[in-house]
């Protein structure tokens, strides 16, 4: 009796954990073997989806923003009206090598069950910036092996490197970090060939 009761109780498959099954493989009637064995599959697949996993990956110049606690919004193509929620919970702490980015991980509170596992999510980055920068057109940056710069024209119409860091780019514009000032002249398109204490005659570019 006992022997039949424990082969018995093998009839009721019990789930570790709350959830709602998201891959049913097999059905009633389907012959099972056991799960060591090769070719077996699994016959439920189980999934928490009261709270869910967001991960991202923040690039190099974004991570000093990255605080754990912190929330952060973003949204799905399927509920593009709406805006959700996000906790960052979990850092790597380190950079991928190949794509310089950290990975993040966010907890979701989807108690609703509205989301799905697995959805894409355009994510509202917080950024903040230490610097002051200034958006110019990209053919006014140059860079070498050594440095990234661009060229300014001095009021006695010489020339000079200055060392910037780039940011953002889009649209043939990029931003950059740099011992700027507003008024600076800068040359319309950046080259080495241009070197410093070359003799320029600057000129306001109109739009």
């Amino acid at each position: 009796m006992n022997a039949l009761q424990e082969q018995k109780n093998y009839l009721t498959v019990l789930a570790p954990f709350e959830g709602v099954v998201t891959t049913r493989n097999l059905h009633t009637g389907a012959f099972v073997i056991a799960g060591g064995n090769n070719g077996a599959v699994p016959i439920f697949r189980v999934e928490k989806i009261k709270t869910l996993r967001l991960v991202v990956a923040v690039p190099e110049a974004y991570v000093d923003g990255v605080k754990e606690g912190n929330e952060v919004s973003f949204a799905v193509p399927a509920f593009p009206d709406r805006t959700f929620a996000a906790k960052i919970s979990r850092m790597s702490h380190s950079l991928d090598l190949r794509t310089r980015t950290e990975m993040v991980e966010l907890d979701v509170d989807n108690s609703d069950r509205i989301l799905l596992p697995g959805m894409y999510a355009d994510v509202i980055w917080p950024v903040t910036r230490q610097a002051k920068g200034f958006v110019v057109p990209m053919r006014t940056v140059a860079a070498t092996t050594e440095k990234t710069f661009v060229i300014r024209i001095k009021k006695d119409g010489l020339t000079e490197w200055v060392d910037v860091k780039r940011g953002n780019a889009a649209k043939g514009m990029v931003e950059i970090f740099g011992p700027l000032h507003e008024g600076d002249m800068i040359a319309a398109r950046a080259t080495d060939e241009i070197k410093p204490g070359t003799k320029m005659s600057a000129q306001t570019a109109h739009p």
